[in-house]
């Protein structure tokens, strides 16, 4: 196996400082969304106003790249779910994310954040369901959201939604817990959404620990799961919506340790995990190929939360990998990312953080140019949501079809 690049050397200080996007708060496990244009679309979770039984409500916030605040309208900084009735058992502050978070995604020219929602009941054309996916749906970039429309029920998302499919009719790839979340180890299951219109019907997988999703050349999907004894990936390589198992190939299995990441890279699919020794302190980040080469190890050891991410929306682009170290000497510890153009090597580490911030559970989405933003939390059960953008700081090339924000930007010049 290649090793990665060793810590001496490394900077104690980011190259720049992280943002403060929200107060501290219980448990907001943040996410993010890079569209084309290089402008983040982070969200997270916001609790229930106790006074009012409000709504368990969902945080966001427009960041086009090289600015330092959110620029979407007040309107838009808490999403509530807006369900317009209740009943006798049923309140609006049982209406609560169920412990994933909320989940941005850049659908064409649309802007959709998702959100697993229990134990409220909703309606829906399967029938009534306390485990409901629902979707905030923008078609001006974030200015505007509809309510929370239900769009998938009996499943509790576990991992980022991907959009593939067609062009000129995308879908919109969930994967999660079939009854709570995927850490839970229950059955998991794969939904594929035509649009926002409720999913009637998903695929059972076996019970896993954790899950990925990665969009494929021609509108494909590939499915990763873990299932704490063993890594699996299927994949579904046409852009036709799978209905069913036989949509997807057989297992692939993918050596090494546990599964958090999955992408279609310039040389074909991709998979991150931490593997090493049973002791925290000795487990690395390794990305394993999964159509030919060689693992490589990320990092030399001590490190943990990889993530894994498509630098834009389509197959095939450069890779973006997180991490975070967390071992000896201190002065390494922090959150770095690492690109991957070539598909065969990644570009030296570079550092998101100082050694003395908080980071737990980050994300990481990048534009085409491979420039993006990671977000995480402060504090290990909640605390300030934070952002960090890495890569090229300048306009990403706009080259093909503009995204939404492209469009954004361009409509702002005129």
């Amino acid at each position: 196996m290649k090793t990665g690049a060793p810590k001496t050397g490394t900077s104690t200080r980011p190259a720049r400082a992280p943002i403060t996007l929200s107060s501290a708060l219980s448990r907001p496990t943040p996410h993010v969304a890079v569209d084309d244009a290089g402008t983040a679309y982070i969200a997270w979770l916001e609790p229930t106003d106790a006074t009012s039984a409000t709504e368990g409500g969902v945080g966001f916030c427009r960041l086009p790249r090289g600015a330092t605040a959110c620029d979407n309208p007040a309107a838009t900084r808490v999403l509530r779910p807006g369900k317009a009735n209740y009943g006798p058992a049923d309140d609006p502050a049982y209406n609560q994310d169920a412990g994933g978070g909320a989940y941005p995604l850049v659908v064409g020219d649309q802007l959709f954040i998702l959100t697993s929602r229990s134990v409220t009941t909703y309606a829906t054309p399967a029938g009534d369901s306390t485990l409901t996916t629902i979707a905030f749906v923008s078609t001006d970039a974030g200015n505007s959201f509809s309510t929370g429309v239900p769009v998938a029920g009996n499943m509790a998302m576990g991992t980022r939604p991907v959009a593939f499919g067609p062009d000129d009719n995308p879908l919109i790839g969930l994967l999660g817990g079939a009854s709570t979340s995927l850490a839970g180890g229950d059955p998991s299951r794969f939904v594929a959404l035509q649009g926002g219109t409720f999913a009637t019907d998903g695929i059972d997988l076996p019970p896993a620990q954790s899950g990925a999703l990665a969009a494929l050349p021609g509108g494909g999907i590939a499915l990763a799961y873990d299932t704490g004894s063993e890594v699996s990936v299927q994949r579904s390589p046409t852009s036709a919506r799978p209905t069913n198992a036989g949509g997807f190939g057989p297992p692939q299995r993918v050596p090494g340790g546990r599964l958090s990441g999955l992408g279609f890279g310039p040389k074909g699919l991709l998979a991150v995990g931490v593997g090493g020794t049973s002791a925290s302190l000795n487990e690395r980040v390794v990305a394993t190929p999964l159509d030919g080469g060689s693992p490589l190890a990320l990092t030399p050891d001590s490190a943990t939360a990889p993530r894994l991410a498509t630098a834009g929306a389509g197959a095939g682009g450069a890779l973006v990998a997180s991490y975070t170290d967390v071992g000896d000497p201190t002065s390494a510890n922090g959150l770095y990312v690492r690109r991957n153009t070539s598909g065969t090597t990644f570009t030296a580490p570079q550092r998101l953080t100082a050694a003395t911030d908080g980071v737990h559970v980050p994300d990481i989405a990048a534009a085409p140019d491979g420039g993006g933003v990671a977000v995480w939390q402060s504090e290990d059960s909640g605390g300030q949501v934070r952002a960090a953008a890495f890569g090229p700081p300048g306009p990403p090339d706009r080259a093909g079809p503009p995204r939404l924000g492209a469009r954004r930007r361009q409509h702002h010049r005129r």
